[in-house]
């Protein structure tokens, strides 16, 4: 579990930067798929805020949404 861990705290911050990356390339299919390694790493981990708002952002990315994707990208880095 502490191996997990520790590859969750190495890995996040490169979810992140590929998702304000994509964000700002305004690319939603890298922004989903960023979304979804997100969400399914947290999931593993049991990390439940971060899993809902990046199934949240995962939808909002497939559905074309570029503001509500800022806001819930805001929101994701506040957590």
């Amino acid at each position: 579990m502490i191996e997990l861990i520790g590859l969750y705290l190495r890995d996040t911050p490169l979810h992140m930067a590929a998702l304000r990356e994509a964000m700002a390339e305004g690319n939603l299919p890298s922004l989903q798929q960023a979304a979804h390694t997100l969400k399914g790493s947290s999931g593993n981990l049991g990390v439940r805020q971060m899993t809902i708002l990046s199934d949240e952002l995962e939808r909002k990315s497939r559905d074309g949404s570029l503001e509500k994707v800022e806001a819930l990208l805001t929101v994701i880095d506040s957590t």
